[in-house]
This record gives C-alpha cells, structure tokens and sequence, in this order.
C-alpha cells in the first residue's frame, strides 16, 4: 500500500539492502555481495513481483544478482521485512563464497546459513526483533523458528524428527529440491545453541548441556566456516 506518495513494499526493501550492506560491511569488512573492494556488486530489488505459479506471490527469491520481492497473500503483505531481505540476500553471499548446489544436504546448508544471516542482521539493526523467528512480521506469522525447529516441521538434529530422507531423492521444484528448507533446521538450530545455549534431549534423544557464546562471536564462526566451503567439499 502507498503511504503519502510512497510504496511501503519499495521503502521496505530499499531499507532493508541499506541494512543488510551496512552489515556486512560494519561486522564482517565484506564489501556488498561480492565482497570486491574494486568493483562491489550493486544491490538490486524489485518488488511487486509476480511469482509464477503462486496465486498469492507469496515468495521472494535472489536471481540473476538482484532481489525479487512478491506481494505476499492476496496481494495485501509484500515479503520485505528485514530477516527475509538478510535472507535472500545471503543467499548471494553464498554465490560468491562457494556457491553450494541448491539441493539435498549442501541445499539445506544454503537455506541454513541464510537463516542465520537473517537473524543476525536483525539482531544488529534492532535487538528487540525476534531474531530467532523467521518471517514474524509477515501476516499470519512466522515460517521457521531456529530456537525451535519442530515447531514448524523441522529436525533439530542431523536425521532427527522431520529430516527428508536423502536416499533415492531426485530434487525438483515439486520436493523442494529434496527437503532444502526442512532439513535448514538443523543448521538453524546449531546457530541458536552456539549463540544462546541450552540444556535439554535433542531429536535422537541425546541429552545436551551448551553453553552459548553469544551472537557476536557465533556470527564470526558462522561466516568464517561459510569462508570455507565450496560446491565440491559438502
């Protein structure tokens, strides 16, 4: 909806790449996307867009090196809020620091880390978000919870309750390329323990005691060990 002239959607996303660049500069010294000191890569983001196949655009998405904003259901809730912007925008921190293949278990690991930069942002910019919900500010709620990933369906521990089996998976479209954004929750919840901690039995019925570091050194472990990945090595 337009406010005094403007497009919300358009506001929205503009803040959030500022956000989402500020970041990645202040925290990690990474310049834009690409992390190029001589030639950064421009953020682009186009809102409004028709999702194909969605009848209520509900998605966004990084492609060709620009972001894609859908309108969220009916049209009514433009998928721009700060996590989701930190979120597919990691995803294209990912196309340039291993580009991991979009399925299975390095897929999951993509989701995963996006997740995590997601909520790290949002703690940097305003630490009265929820951080560890994903999509909270979206109408009807969260879509992920990283301190709680069965709570909307995920495993929290490597093939615990949720996990998609991997055996016998072909990846398409229809799967989600073989559970990529169910099985994220195991990453995501790894996230929250080593910046939060916490006592308790995990999906295979291990019992755990972890003590947190906190999310300003937990997010310098995250980008250091992404630093080492690349498509061939997960």
């Amino acid at each position: 909806a337009a406010e005094h002239g403007n497009d919300r959607a358009a506001l929205d996303a503009h803040w959030g790449a500022e956000m989402v660049f500020d970041y990645w500069l202040t925290v990690h010294n990474r310049n834009s996307i690409n992390g190029s000191t001589t030639n950064p890569l421009n953020i682009e983001g186009y809102v409004h867009w028709d999702v194909p196949d969605d009848p209520d655009d509900f998605n966004a998405q990084w492609y060709q090196n620009a972001m894609w904003y859908g309108d969220g259901f009916l049209g009514t809730d433009p998928l721009t809020s700060l996590d989701i912007c930190a979120h597919e925008l990691g995803h294209g921190i990912d196309q340039f620091t291993g580009n991991l293949l979009y399925e299975h278990e390095s897929g999951a690991l993509d989701e995963g880390f996006a997740d995590i930069w997601g909520a790290s942002i949002e703690a940097w910019t305003d630490p009265t978000k929820s951080r560890w919900l994903i999509g909270e500010e979206l109408l009807g709620g969260p879509i992920r919870n990283m301190a709680n990933p069965n709570a909307f369906g995920q495993p929290d521990t490597y093939l615990g309750a949720n996990w998609v089996n991997q055996a016998g998976c072909s990846p398409v479209r229809a799967n989600d390329y073989c559970g990529v954004h169910t099985n994220s929750g195991v990453l995501n919840f790894w996230y929250f323990l080593l910046s939060q901690g916490g006592t308790d039995t995990n999906d295979l019925g291990n019992a755990y005691n972890v003590t947190g570091l906190g999310i300003n050194t937990s997010e310098g472990i995250a980008y250091a060990t992404k630093l080492l990945m690349n498509s061939s090595n997960v």
